[in-house]
């Protein structure tokens, strides 16, 4: 019962994340005079039309509950110039290239301030992280090396073995450079310093979930201000994670495409919805309830995801129309319509393609996890 609230909880995320990024497009296109023909709740096939306003847009509510569509006028030139008649002011494709890009960039535009939003919101309530300047303890797992060496949380680590860590990744490769060997931890408690000796256990010595030596290490601090101060720096914090975060995977899309066109193969860092869907219930990165923090900190994430998947250079994609409309603005000269069709058509195919192949790959790791295995033997009797 938990496990369907949560994969329901999934969807409601995505579908409202997906919608919001649709919502944009269709509040532009509407401000610029673009005539919008449906707007769409869930994905075709079409289950009803629920009304149609005064400037003749259907909204209507279809059978595939993920998301939305919005549907323009002149969004496929090649086949709009099939009419005869000369193409009104109210089609897409009959706009200024600036208007027309800032319809294309609207939906990205909504994704990122959703995720910037929502992070800045989630400080304002906790705090903000700031640097320690040094590496702590910040948890001593029970039954493990650091609990029998005598560690404590808020142990301040000095060194290990006469080496010093300005931050915790710094130590934590250490760590793991370390395996099946001991090492002298030189720690202050109450302002005295002491040596510990710490045994690092190999991979196959530890346990799932935990790490070598059985503590979690931190290097910031989360610190509350005064209340009116709180909103500001909040939305400041908000925006330089969600950039930090888009240069992070940017940089790691870029690694997994590469190797993707020499190696051929799906990278395994890269996941679907059906992937997406999986971890999240896994990792426990969604919870039963709907605006929990684990549930607005995971819709932030998947928002940003969203905008940097729509701005990819694909034709059918946002990031390849605008991209056209960029080019046609340097070049001074307009793809031909027939040609942008055929384009989008392929580029299409092959995200289509790609996706089938990411699913996949998806089903074949939710397969393969015992887990699942045990949970559909409990179902079936077998």
């Amino acid at each position: 019962m938990v496990t369907a609230l949560i994969l329901i909880n999934f969807l409601v995320i995505l579908s409202f994340l997906v919608l919001i990024h649709e919502l944009a497009h269709f509040l532009v296109a509407r401000k610029a005079g673009v005539k919008v023909e449906e707007f769409g709740l869930g994905l075709p096939p079409r289950a009803k039309i629920l009304l149609k306003d005064k400037l003749g847009t259907i909204y209507s509510l279809n059978w595939l509950p993920i998301g939305g569509f919005v549907r323009m006028s002149g969004e496929d030139e090649a086949e709009d110039i099939k009419s005869p008649s000369s193409p009104p002011a109210d089609r897409l494709y009959a706009k200024s290239k600036r208007v027309r890009l800032a319809i294309i960039v609207a939906g990205t535009i909504a994704n990122f301030l959703v995720g910037v939003i929502l992070f800045g919101g989630l400080y304002t309530y906790t705090g903000i992280p700031e640097p320690l300047g040094y590496v702590k303890v910040d948890e001593v797992i029970a039954d493990t090396p650091a609990m029998t060496a005598g560690l404590q949380a808020g142990d301040k680590i000095i060194a290990a073995d006469d080496t010093k860590f300005p931050t915790a990744d710094a130590f934590t490769d250490f760590v793991g450079k370390n395996r099946g060997r001991k090492i002298i931890l030189t720690i202050e408690r109450h302002a005295t310093n002491r040596q510990l000796e710490v045994y690092v256990r190999s991979e196959t010595e530890t346990p799932p979930g935990q790490g070598p030596t059985g503590i979690f290490v931190t290097d910031t601090q989360i610190v509350k201000h005064p209340w009116w101060q709180m909103p500001f720096r909040g939305m400041a914090e908000g925006i330089k994670i969600s950039l930090n975060f888009i240069v992070g995977v940017v940089v790691g899309l870029g690694n997994a495409l590469r190797n993707l066109l020499f190696a051929g193969t799906v990278p395994k860092d890269i996941a679907g919805p059906v992937g997406i869907g999986y971890q999240a219930v896994k990792h426990d990165l969604i919870t039963p309830g709907l605006f929990s923090v684990k549930n607005l900190l995971f819709t932030a994430i998947i928002s940003l995801n969203l905008a940097i998947i729509n701005l990819l250079p694909f034709p059918a994609l946002d990031g390849g129309r605008a991209l056209l409309v960029i080019l046609e603005k340097l070049t001074s000269r307009r793809l031909r319509p027939q040609l942008e069709h055929w384009l989008n058509l392929a580029s299409l195919g092959l995200l289509l393609t790609l996706f089938l192949l990411i699913s996949a790959n998806d089903i074949g790791v939710i397969v393969n996890d015992s887990s699942v295995r045990d949970w559909l033997k409990a179902i079936f009797g077998r």
